[in-house]
């Protein structure tokens, strides 16, 4: 089935009808809400602090997409032989089929990216299986998170997640992908990444939403105060003399009146270092929060080495445990479910004899250059390990391993200079 990106192309491309209906509504905030009005707070800041949008948003696609992933047939036997398995994943090589074409369907990497987004602000993320008339998943639905409520049963499993968003609608476990950020009660509930760094996210949008504005306007034009003699007016008239004295004395503005008025300058003195130092505090309280390196935020480093160690650092640390969480998620949940499929489809019955895991690729931290010399100083010291082993040097540079199994290209020999030629041209007339 051709992929359809329109929710009514979806439904004349066979998909089925999802459980919440959509309308004629929206649900994203304008971009012109108050900050008050985007809740909860989580989510506010991630709409309105640049610096937590861009922490979140990185890691999620350096989890998933950066490098990508693959699945993998597997036995379920574990005593099985080698040459056992071999032949197990041979006979049910059309199981893994069936699940990458479901994944290309449901466009997978990008439903896994919105998880990682979604459970790191509201500690919750969820998708509605739709399935067409076969029950093959043929999209995921994106649920509010903030809408989902889940109901335990008494021995801590998950009954149903009660939805709230346009009426309550239930779900059964297996009518959902569900995802938790740092699960810690199980209850499942989940915790917000963004949660730590509320005060300071806070304090950042108050220093530049209201406070530099102000004091960049008084860096030019400072604060003035403006007395006037209005004993000879009114009540009425000194009201209206006043208020517009008040719109003259703007910064900016040329000021012509023929009443007496003595002004005086104040100097604010304001310490812009400071404030500025304060907010960079704030910026390296949110940055170390979400444990995103600074070059990736167009934050500047001490140096090249720096950076790769914490680029190292960053991959073995938040980058793989995100890819853990999620790993361990989708092979409980989503796999198992596309292996019962495609063995029904098949008409095979019995017990499930295969698995699907899930290969997150290796995302390569080190320089390619420093990469590139490291392999061939290998070969160039006749340890063999490109020549005999190639699949060694592909890990090494972190290249795609097919490129191995595919027939290899004839050889194309660079153009020959003059002296080339005639150097051959001699040696053969010389034998």
């Amino acid at each position: 089935m051709p992929q359809t990106d329109s929710y009514y192309e979806r439904y004349s491309a066979g998909v089925g009808k999802p459980k919440i209906v959509g309308g004629n509504y929206r649900i994203t905030k304008a971009e012109t809400a108050p900050d008050e009005a985007i809740q909860p707070e989580a989510l506010r800041w991630f709409r309105r602090d640049d610096l937590v949008r861009k922490c979140i948003v990185t890691n999620a696609a350096f989890a998933t997409f950066s490098a990508g992933f693959d699945t993998e047939l597997e036995a379920v036997d574990d005593s099985l032989s080698d040459e056992q398995k071999k032949q197990l994943t041979e006979q049910f090589a059309y199981v893994k089929a069936y699940v990458d074409q479901v994944n290309r369907q449901v466009n997978f990497d990008k439903c896994l990216f919105i998880a990682q987004v979604k459970r790191s602000i509201f500690g919750k993320a969820a998708f509605e299986i739709v399935t067409d008339a076969k029950g093959t998943p043929s999209w995921l639905l994106s649920l509010q998170s903030d809408k989902l409520v889940a109901k335990v049963s008494s021995d801590w499993q998950l009954e149903k997640l009660e939805y709230n968003a346009t009426g309550k609608t239930e779900y059964t476990p297996e009518e959902v992908l569900f995802f938790l950020n740092l699960n810690l009660e199980n209850d499942y509930v989940g915790v917000s990444d963004v949660e730590p760094v509320f005060n300071q996210c806070s304090s950042r949008r108050a220093l530049i939403k209201t406070d530099f504005p102000k004091i960049v306007r008084r860096l030019w034009a400072p604060f003035s105060v403006h007395q006037a003699d209005t004993s000879m007016m009114s009540e009425e008239e000194e009201d209206a003399f006043l208020t517009d004295l008040a719109l003259k004395a703007q910064a900016g503005e040329n000021i012509v009146i023929n009443k007496s008025i003595t002004s005086n300058v104040i100097d604010m003195r304001i310490d812009f270092a400071g404030l500025l130092a304060l907010k960079a505090s704030f910026e390296l309280d949110i940055i170390s929060n979400f444990g995103t390196p600074r070059f990736l935020l167009n934050r500047p480093t001490e140096n090249r080495a720096t950076a790769y160690t914490e680029f190292e650092a960053y991959v073995a640390g938040p980058i793989a445990m995100i890819q853990r969480d999620l790993k361990r998620e989708v092979e409980a949940q989503w796999y198992p479910r596309l292996v019962k499929l495609a063995l029904q489809l098949k008409g095979y019955r019995g017990d499930v004899p295969v698995k699907i895991s899930h290969a997150w690729r290796t995302i390569r931290v080190s320089d390619v250059y420093a990469m590139a010399s490291a392999a061939a100083a290998l070969y160039n010291n006749g340890l063999g390990l490109i020549g005999e082993h190639p699949e060694i040097g592909f890990d090494l540079m972190g290249f795609d391993k097919k490129a191995l199994e595919a027939p290899a290209s004839p050889k194309m020999e660079a153009p020959k200079t003059e002296d080339q030629k005639t150097e051959e041209t001699v040696t053969q007339d010389g034998a």
